[in-house]
């Protein structure tokens, strides 16, 4: 059961988002590392997330990301690709597989309110499944966290992938920063919910 948890996890102002400053919502550079604490229906334990390559592509940086959980004697490792544009960021791959098109999570200009759809497909050594997600960004919030007190742009991301075994669901709420990505991440599952909260910020 914690395997599975750790898996799914790991996938997956009323102002605007601010747009004047340039720093990116995510970081970019390569060595740069989060610790989080992590919570889940199973107990506690420990989230590492560091970037091991970052590349400039059109209109951004692709970023890889390697994560890894442990809880008591189980521990899990995953990666995900990024692409990281100004204040946009969009989910390419995940242990899921694949997504294509790439899923938005944040987009430039946001606003509390304000939401879009996402329908692509998801590619994985199973086979490739139809999928869509529903984003919303919601209220900002101020939060406190070991790492320090944030204000933080938060977004819900609502995602279906369709295969044979039917309809897989899970919702994940980001706490987004400038300049130092997710700071708070609930993923909600029929398991439960698992949540990571920003312990140590290690900029490269």
């Amino acid at each position: 059961m914690l395997i599975f948890a750790f898996s799914a996890f790991i996938l997956l102002s009323a102002g605007a988002v601010p747009g004047s400053d340039t720093t990116p919502y995510f970081p970019v550079s390569e060595g740069t590392e989060w610790t989080y604490d992590l919570r889940a229906a199973g107990g506690s334990g420990e989230l590492t997330q560091w970037i091991t390559e970052s590349r400039a592509v059109k209109n951004g940086w692709e970023v890889s990301v390697r994560t890894r959980a442990k809880m008591g004697d189980d521990a899990v490792v995953g990666a995900e690709r990024l692409l990281v544009s100004g204040d946009e960021i969009t989910r390419v791959a995940g242990p899921q597989g694949r997504l294509s098109p790439g899923l938005p999570i944040l987009r430039a200009g946001a606003r509390a309110g304000d939401s879009w759809k996402w329908s692509g497909t998801v590619t994985s050594l199973a086979g490739t499944a139809s999928a869509e997600a529903d984003v919303y960004v919601l209220q900002p919030e101020s939060l406190k966290t070991p790492a320090g007190r944030f204000d933080a742009v938060r977004v819900q991301v609502h995602m279906r992938i369709t295969g044979e075994d039917g309809v897989a669901e899970l919702v994940k709420r980001y706490w987004f920063v400038k300049g130092v990505g997710w700071v708070r991440v609930e993923t909600d599952m029929p398991a439960g919910r698992v949540t990571i909260v920003l312990r140590r910020f290690r900029a490269a």
